[in-house]
């Protein structure tokens, strides 16, 4: 039976990375780990929370039940600094957030949750991906990574993560720069029948293809925009994906994947003189702020919009593209960029961005299921308590 409830009881223990590479971000790791805390209700029958951090070692700064309030959580841990060397063990803290989970201040028959924030760049990564393997083997147990730093390793952070067990959201990997993240923890210390939080996907996509490319890069990046169309189209959500490029004038939504192929069949590789990826950026705002729907795509419900733009990152006029990412921003449109060569210029990438999680690598095999990331930022959790 379908019902309204709140989350809990569930135990949480956010893990906090301070190792060097966090140096200058450690101060917005714990802002959002503040945001969070704002809106979990704590207390017995909610959120228990324990925090830790990590460089070499983990170092456990609140226990279980030590405290239940926000404020006092977060004058706890505002002192915590970043080392200015240093590796990053994120085994050793998974172990010890599973020590938090288990000793005699734990919950019986709770939730246990860990929320890792990192920038995905571990010193023991295939040991902390083992570790992160065998708690999320038992029921009820679930690991969520938000991704901060001056720069994301995407690959080590889906590792890490579960994967919505509803299978509508993907997997628990989200940005600091929105609420997304608080909601899906709301959502996991739920009930499986609790209606309170609801994952909105009724999105529009445009995919922004730059195609300063030749030969095998060229065929890459064909294929990296041709599989996040399809993982799109394989959500079964309300989607909609068009395409822009230099090099053709007209433009579509796609409603599956064999109508994308054909649209991508039509370019060609280095047509452009310069990367005047502005002048893209301005056409997929055009069409995303339209308020015309192709037919058997609903239009009552506000729709989610979204640029993925795949590139090299070797444009013209820097400054004015990131102005533009910036409207589009204050316009609720999401911007993505994956790079697609090792020779990209993720100096760039990374200015232009509001936010560094948002540049994404895919270029070896492995590192396809980012895609999974990059779909699944797309949809909404929205929780009512």
């Amino acid at each position: 039976m379908r019902k309204h409830c709140s989350p809990g009881p569930a135990d949480i223990v956010f893990v906090v990375d301070t190792s060097s590479s966090l140096e200058n971000k450690t101060n917005k790791c714990l802002e959002y780990m503040g945001t969070i805390l704002d809106r979990l209700p704590l207390g017995n029958d909610g959120f228990q929370v324990a925090v830790i951090s990590y460089d070499f070692e983990p170092k456990e700064l609140i226990k279980l039940k030590q405290y239940k309030n926000a404020e006092d959580i977060k004058n706890v841990v505002t002192g915590i600094n970043s080392k200015t060397q240093g590796a990053t063990y994120t085994e050793n803290a998974l172990r010890k957030s599973v020590e938090i989970l288990t000793d005699e201040n734990s919950t019986q028959k709770a939730h246990k949750i860990i929320v890792i924030i990192s920038d995905g760049l571990s010193t023991d990564r295939d040991a902390a991906i083992k570790a992160a393997e065998r708690f999320r083997m038992w029921p009820y147990h679930v690991i969520i990574t938000i991704g901060i730093g001056e720069a994301i390793d995407h690959f080590e952070l889906l590792q890490l993560a579960s994967k919505d067990q509803k299978n509508i959201y993907g997997p628990l990997v989200f940005s600091s720069s929105n609420d997304e993240a608080i909601n899906m923890i709301l959502r996991e210390a739920m009930h499986k029948d609790c209606t309170n939080c609801s994952i909105s996907n009724n999105t529009d996509v445009i995919i922004i293809q730059d195609n300063n490319f030749s030969g095998v890069d060229f065929k890459n990046s064909l294929s990296v925009a041709s599989e996040i169309a399809l993982k799109y189209f394989l959500t079964k959500k309300d989607v909609r994906v068009g395409r822009i490029s230099f090099d053709i004038d007209d433009f579509a939504y796609y409603s599956h994947d064999e109508q994308f192929l054909v649209s991508l069949q039509k370019l060609n590789p280095g047509k452009k003189s310069e990367s005047n990826i502005e002048s893209l950026l301005s056409e997929a705002a055009v069409q995303l702020l339209s308020s015309g729907v192709s037919s058997g795509v609903s239009s009552g419900a506000k729709r989610h919009k979204v640029i993925v733009i795949i590139t090299d990152g070797h444009w013209s006029k820097v400054s004015r593209v990131e102005d533009k990412i910036g409207d589009l921003s204050r316009q609720n449109i999401t911007t993505m960029i994956v790079a697609v060569t090792k020779d990209s210029n993720f100096t760039t990438l990374y200015r232009v961005v509001q936010d560094p999680f948002y540049v994404f690598y895919i270029n070896e095999k492995k590192r396809w299921n980012i895609i999974d990331i990059i779909v699944s930022q797309s949809f909404s959790v929205n929780c009512e308590l």
